[in-house]
């Protein structure tokens, strides 16, 4: 009897087939995968292919349909970080920054610098800010470079433009900020940095007391910075605070005054002997004339008292302790 061996189903080669089919468009978009974002208006599109053996055992082959898909505009910008820089009132300063098309279509982008009007040390004022155009790339402003939008970039493309500012003219030593911005025109997103200018101040700050020394011995009460009344024959000792509250050394510092008008310089061999000290507290200068950091009349007499001239750091000072005396006669 001969031997009859079934043949396989037809479904089931056509789902062999398949499956190997299948295994192989997955190792193909393995192979295929990319990182790069693609460009607006992009179209992935997409078609498989199956083969397979017919019922003849021949070989063959079928397309599916072929699906689209259309990659949408995507906008973004970037902007280089924020810097701080300083300057005395007056100065121009440039402040560098980096516009870059961080969207996937051309973009143009708006840029402003714009005071920081609250939680800061001052303003710089609408005319101390202008955007300027980095036309050679140098990071320094050239006469001639104009205030600047970005014109179109394309994407991943960068723009460099300046931010030039007037160091603003204040009464303290402050940091004054802006917000320098690049926003994309086509109703896209914007980014923005905060720049800082710490301005430069020297700014000495000087004040008078006054105590009554009335047996003219150096016996006093507390200095005040209030009026008193004195009698002629009376001493009255003077106490002259000066502090560098600014943020900058202050040089060729002096404290200068003449002795009133009706009153004469006096010493005595107690407290009343003139008397110059540092902020700490450590006498520098005390007692005679012409020393090399004080000087004052002889006793006596009328006339000016000076200091030397000294550099004076952030929050040094210097404080002159003398007496004069009331003319009686």
């Amino acid at each position: 009897m001969t031997k009859h061996t079934p043949s396989r189903n037809p479904g089931q080669r056509l789902r062999g087939a398949l499956a190997g089919a299948v295994l192989l468009l997955g190792a193909v978009f393995a192979a295929e995968t990319r990182a790069a974002v693609p460009p607006a208006n992009h179209k992935i599109e997409l078609t498989a292919r199956v083969d397979f053996k017919n019922a003849a055992g021949q070989d063959k082959s079928k397309t599916s349909n072929k699906l689209v898909a259309t990659v949408q505009t995507v906008r973004g910008v970037e902007l280089s970080m924020a810097t701080a820089q300083s300057g005395a009132a007056g100065d121009t300063l440039i402040f560098r920054h980096t516009a870059t098309n961080a969207g996937n279509d051309s973009d143009t982008f708006d840029l402003t610098a714009i005071d920081v009007v609250s939680g800061d040390g001052g303003d710089f004022g609408a005319d101390n800010i202008k955007v300027f155009l980095d036309d050679n790339s140098d990071g320094d402003y050239d006469d001639g470079e104009e205030e600047a939008t970005t014109g179109a970039l394309d994407s991943g493309s960068t723009f460099q433009f300046l931010v030039q500012v007037t160091v603003p003219d204040l009464d303290a030593a402050a940091t004054v900020k802006m917000t320098v911005t690049a926003t994309g025109i086509n109703s896209g997103p914007s980014a923005s940095q905060e720049d800082t200018v710490t301005v430069e101040k020297v700014d000495p700050m000087i004040e008078i007391k006054q105590a009554l020394d009335d047996s003219c011995d150096g016996t006093i009460g507390d200095y005040a910075a209030t009026d008193i009344q004195v009698n002629p024959g009376q001493c009255i000792s003077y106490q002259v605070s000066v502090t560098n509250s600014g943020n900058v050394d202050s040089s060729g510092t002096i404290i200068s005054l003449e002795t009133p008008t009706y009153t004469t310089f006096h010493t005595c061999s107690n407290d009343c002997v003139p008397v110059l000290k540092d902020a700490s507290g450590s006498t520098i200068a005390s007692g005679s004339s012409d020393t090399e950091s004080l000087t004052r009349p002889d006793d006596g007499n009328t006339g000016t008292i000076s200091t030397t001239a000294v550099t004076l750091t952030p929050n040094a000072g210097r404080v002159l302790t003398f007496t004069i005396k009331v003319d009686n006669e």
